[in-house]
């Protein structure tokens, strides 16, 4: 469910075939930043939803995120979201590339973007003012 201030912003884009939705999880539970060299796994063939977590020092951030792959070129942004952040990215056709990009307000403290599918831990990435989550499926 997308937040009032949301509702009023167009929260997907359908610049190619594919369709992508990012939709704020309310109340969720986020940990906060955590160690970059968690393992990760693959992400599972056909994988057309992903959780996505943007945690750091920073109290707001803007979140991108595109995709690549036959059909697609979607994209979305959440410009301002208040940090701990949980949302899900939704695809109508599984993206082969999944990009998110995490730029933190005050672009100085450190932001970390982290995805998951089928609550595996699929990316983590952290950085300075600003980090990018990526992820490939074939």
């Amino acid at each position: 469910m997308t937040s009032d201030r949301f509702a009023q912003m167009p929260m997907n884009q359908d610049r190619g075939a594919a369709y992508v939705d990012l939709t704020e999880i309310h109340g969720a539970k986020v940990s906060g930043v955590s160690p970059t060299d968690l393992p990760t796994h693959a992400v599972p063939p056909g994988t057309k939803q992903f959780r996505l977590e943007v945690v750091g020092g920073d109290p707001r951030a803007t979140i991108t995120v595109d995709s690549q792959g036959p059909g697609h070129g979607a994209g979305t942004q959440a410009p301002d979201v208040t940090l701990p952040y949980s949302g899900l990215v939704t695809f109508d056709e599984p993206p082969e590339t999944l990009m998110v990009g995490v730029a933190g307000a005050d672009g100085q403290y450190t932001v970390q973007c982290r995805l998951y599918a089928d609550d595996e831990l699929v990316a983590i990435q952290s950085g300075d003012g600003g980090t990018e989550c990526v992820i490939h499926q074939s």
